[in-house]
């Protein structure tokens, strides 16, 4: 048996062979190979999916590692864990770790810092993976804003006969003044928790324990001037049931369907605050004067006031269990 091997499978093959060997520019840890994205000190924009990676492609590695994100020293923001000690085994390529650039972030240099520990403890040492955030200039001209103006205005008039069209429709809500202020931060929250358990002990309490086993034990309630409705569950939809016997019945109409939420709240691990999110209810929720429809997860902070369709506003009270004290029955 012959095996007849011509120029085309010669080229092939080094080239195969100089795209393991070079594509990356990749800094070594443990005998991992680690890089941002595709390699060579890539540059993002606001919105981008940064990538951390790390490459094995000769002998399998498991490593306990550990990743930090350093914001740019000029913004003061200091870092954020993206990664908590974990195992991982690297065989070819592997992706660890990932940030979306948010909206509010600050242009410059980040780092993504790399912790690792051989897999009987053993500190290895650390590293820093930089890449960097600038601000993308979009400049549109004159002709493509004349299109947009003109298609919004077509898209606003078709939704005016829409909502003239139908009948029984309730009038959009007016927000009192005492519901308006400032709107909070928008931000995009991954759905994945971590590895931190979270244990609601009794209504308005709950227990939070990271993987090193520390607990921190927060309170959390919503307060309707001497009413409580505390959060009894991670997440937790809040509906018209919810504030039977708490809110008037010709306001409670107006929050929404019977067994339809009229929003949900939930809590972020990587940022440790809450969260919360407008269920598609029909006279909206609002945190402190802003709209919430349709745009997803934001943060949820102590005295923020949570108003739901323009007539009722919640204040929401969170904070350690040591500082303040957790709410009593009945609620």
């Amino acid at each position: 048996m012959y095996i007849i091997i011509d120029k085309k499978h010669i080229v092939i093959g080094l080239a195969i062979t100089l795209l393991i060997l070079v594509e990356f520019t990749a800094t070594p840890l443990g005998n991992v190979d680690f890089f941002v994205g595709e390699g060579g000190g890539e540059k993002f924009g606001k919105g981008d999916i940064v990538y951390l990676k790390g490459k094995s492609l000769l002998a399998t590695v498991v490593l306990d590692v550990k990743v930090d994100l350093l914001y740019p020293v000029e913004s003061g923001r200091g870092s954020i864990i993206v990664l908590p000690r974990r195992t991982i085994t690297f065989s070819g390529i592997k992706t660890i770790a990932e940030y979306r650039v948010q909206e509010n972030d600050p242009t410059g240099v980040y780092t993504f810092r790399i912790t690792a520990w051989d897999t009987n403890g053993n500190l290895l040492g650390q590293v820093d993976i930089p890449f960097t955030v600038e601000e993308e200039e979009q400049i549109l001209p004159f002709q493509a804003i004349v299109t947009i103006i003109a298609a919004a205005a077509i898209i606003i008039m078709a939704i005016a006969v829409i909502k003239w069209r139908k009948t029984g429709e309730e009038k959009p809500p007016i927000i009192p003044e005492s519901a308006k202020g400032s709107p909070p931060e928008l931000g995009v929250y991954p759905p994945e928790l971590g590895e931190k358990t979270l244990v609601v002990t009794k209504p308005g309490t709950i227990s939070i324990q990271g993987p090193g086993g520390a607990t921190e034990t927060i309170v959390a309630y919503f307060q309707f001037g001497s009413q409580i409705i505390p959060v009894s569950s991670i997440p937790q939809k809040f509906g018209r049931e919810d504030f039977v016997g708490k809110v008037p019945a010709d306001i409670l109409n107006k929050i929404s369907r019977i067994s339809k939420p009229h929003f949900q709240i939930n809590y972020d691990y990587s940022r440790g605050c809450f969260i919360i999110r407008d269920d598609q209810s029909t006279n909206g929720t609002y945190v402190n004067g802003e709209d919430i429809r349709g745009k997803g997860w934001i943060e949820l902070k102590n005295g923020d006031t949570v108003n739901l369709a323009g007539l009722i506003n919640l204040r929401f009270i969170t904070g350690p269990e040591q500082s303040m004290s957790p709410p009593s029955p009945p609620y």
